[in-house]
């Protein structure tokens, strides 16, 4: 008798593992086609388990029933290896070093998992090259009145340092400014309050703090606006990056504070110093936590598409964006087998996991903006107006952020009424070389100019036209050396026309080029699932945004069973059903530009894949009755 409860002590244990093996694989699919066979088999167990005292000849019908239940572990263990390998990423991507290597990197975002919304998948692609990466964040995020605010600080301060270490960024690369989460005072953000006047924060702070094992940058620094502008003034000239990457001007007063901070504090450094580094900006919100949940929409990931109504005001072009390549190790067809989506949980007080489908993507999106204007060197005089808000490197401004209804367009230089020259005047101490001439008009949609003259020094006049209000820099080809231009609106509209900025350069920009396939679809391919049938149309996608022509590429393909050929001015590459080959985009003496794995998976293979990937959330039924019977079994 007593063997008989042995066994029947066994086949629980089994059921048992065989619903932990189905909560493990994550996915509504194979959980419908086999839930009805173990519900099955688990009330032939119970039966059994009741009549056992009765009879031993239960105990054959038990062997075959174990058997039963062995079989379907082992084809449920062998169903999710192959899911698992095709799920997986191949990283085989090179010639991306030029870009990523060796550099000293700084990251400025707010808040704690606002790294992860604007930098996921780039920061370990830094780390993979050997770069050294600073992560900045501005707040402790210690605002959010759901929790306790007084530990709110500390909790995401900790969350951080255990995101970014498992990125490759170490503790001491972390900087916490340690200022506060939103403000308790409605009047006016520390962004518009006077420069020494001492902010509560909604916490009810008035000084900055760390972690007692890791403090602030300047730890215990009142609130006040110079002491803010200081503190990121510093951090940046104590480090020197050689690239930086900013926060832009979202839907949240933290990250438009910042952003606007951060230029603020760039322009003044343009103007007093000699460093110029690369400058990246993009938004936390509208390509990441607010973007679109896209992530399940193919079994290939998807490139991050255009949110225009998550922010007020557009001002750059989406089709002058950077496009920048992630770590694809970081990534994976399954949603919560991504690398991505374990960090985001790291960040469990703002339940970041929930919106990785939206964060996560095949590509990080920013606009740079360049920091090698001549213009920092030169005399400006303007007829009327405020001529420093031409030169001060700030698209937006504004000077009431808690007033939700103050549009940004605080920062624009407007000539007074009654100046009938609304002149612009530049000079140089010297014959100087201008590329181009760069102008930002207004971003409001009701005050532009229609047409303004640009007159160069050997007399060339260039009208403008109508400026381009909502999509950044307008720019004007020069090509010739000069030693003084101006600029004289002509017509407009509105009653606060005027220019946010005025740039001109010597040169192209000197930003390496990243190269990358692409399908027909602007996604990046990385390890790519082709068509059914085996062909598979690539381009070619240059950071640059220059216009490519292939043909001045060369290809190559590992597999002689798949091909990768240019037709006329595409690329249509050949891979067979059951097979994988890896495609190679190379220069004419040899360089690899890109590198990427096509794969073309039997019919059972991608139909398994893609329904299981579909509903990767959808697994509510297997959790509960897995909690269910370690419940009450008491089993931990």
């Amino acid at each position: 008798m007593g063997s008989y409860i042995y066994i029947d002590v066994i086949n629980f244990i089994l059921v048992f593992l065989l619903m932990d093996f189905l909560n493990g694989i994550h996915n509504n699919y194979l959980a419908k086609k086999i839930k009805s066979g173990v519900l099955t088999i688990a009330a032939l167990l119970l039966f059994a388990l009741i009549l056992s005292l009765a009879a031993s000849f239960f105990l054959a019908a038990k062997i075959a029933l174990l058997t039963i239940v062995a079989l379907v572990l082992l084809g449920i263990v062998f169903i999710r290896t192959r899911i698992k390998h095709l799920s997986r990423y191949t990283d085989v991507e090179r010639g991306k070093e030029e870009f990523f290597a060796n550099q000293k990197v700084m990251i400025l975002v707010p808040h704690e998992d606002d790294d992860i919304n604007l930098m996921g998948g780039i920061i370990e692609q830094y780390a993979k090259y050997g770069s050294d990466v600073y992560v900045v964040f501005a707040t402790n995020g210690d605002g959010d009145k759901r929790f306790d605010m007084s530990q709110m600080g500390f909790i995401r301060m900790d969350e951080a340092i255990k995101a970014l270490g498992v990125l490759g960024v170490t503790e001491e690369n972390i900087i916490f400014l340690g200022y506060g989460d939103g403000w308790d005072n409605s009047e006016h953000h520390i962004y518009n309050a006077e420069p020494d006047e001492v902010m509560k924060s909604t916490s009810g702070r008035t000084s900055t703090y760390g972690l007692r094992n890791h403090q602030a940058f300047c730890d215990g620094k009142t609130y006040t606006y110079s002491n803010y502008y200081d503190d990121i003034k510093q951090v940046i000239l104590e480090h020197l990056p050689d690239v930086i990457y900013c926060i832009d001007y979202d839907t949240h007063n933290d990250h438009r504070a910042l952003s606007m901070l951060f230029e603020k504090v760039m322009g003044d450094i343009l103007k007093t110093t000699e460093y110029k580094p690369t400058v990246y900006k993009g938004y936390g919100y509208r390509t990441a936590w607010n973007a679109v949940s896209d992530f399940s929409d193919s079994v290939n990931i998807t490139a991050t598409v255009n949110n225009p109504s998550d922010i007020d005001v557009e001002i750059y072009d989406w089709n002058r964006r950077v496009r920048i390549p992630i770590y694809v190790n970081s990534v994976n067809r399954s949603l919560r087998q991504s690398y991505l989506y374990k960090v985001l949980s790291v960040y469990a007080s703002q339940k970041a996991d929930k919106l990785a489908d939206k964060v996560i993507n095949g590509d990080k999106v920013f606009w740079i903006r360049r920091t090698d204007s001549v213009l920092y060197d030169a005399e400006i005089s303007v007829s009327s107006g405020d001529k420093d808000k031409l030169i001060d490197f700030m698209l937006l401004d504004c000077d009431d952020l808690m007033n939700q209804g103050n549009c940004p367009y605080d920062g624009v230089w407007h000539p007074d009424d009654n100046d009938y020259d609304k002149l612009i005047s530049v000079s140089f101490n010297k014959e100087q070389y201008v590329d181009s001439i760069v102008l930002y008009d207004n971003p409001s949609p009701e005050d532009n100019i229609l047409n303004a003259v640009i007159t160069l020094d050997d007399g060339t006049v260039i009208e403008t036209g109508a400026l381009d209000y909502h999509s950044g820099a307008n720019v004007f080809s020069i090509n010739k050396e000069i030693r003084a231009f101006s600029i004289r609106i002509e017509s407009y509209e509105g009653e606060k026309y005027g220019l946010v900025e005025i740039e001109a350069y010597a040169s192209d920009i000197q930003v390496p080029t990243i190269y990358k396939f692409t399908d027909e679809n602007d996604n990046f391919i990385y390890d790519y699932i082709v068509p059914v049938d085996g062909k598979q149309e690539l381009k070619i996608y240059s950071s640059s945004n220059e216009k490519i022509d292939v043909r001045d590429f060369l290809l190559r393909c590992d597999n002689t069973k798949c091909k990768v050929e240019l037709c006329g001015n595409e690329i249509i590459a050949y891979c067979k059903a059951g097979q994988k080959c890896q495609i190679e985009l190379l220069c004419a003496d040899g360089h690899i530009f890109d590198r990427a794995v096509l794969r073309n998976p039997h019919r059972f293979e991608r139909y398994c894949l893609a329904k299981s990937l579909k509903h990767i959330d959808s697994c509510s039924y297997l959790n509960r009755a897995s909690k269910y019977i370690k419940s009450k079994f008491r089993i931990k």
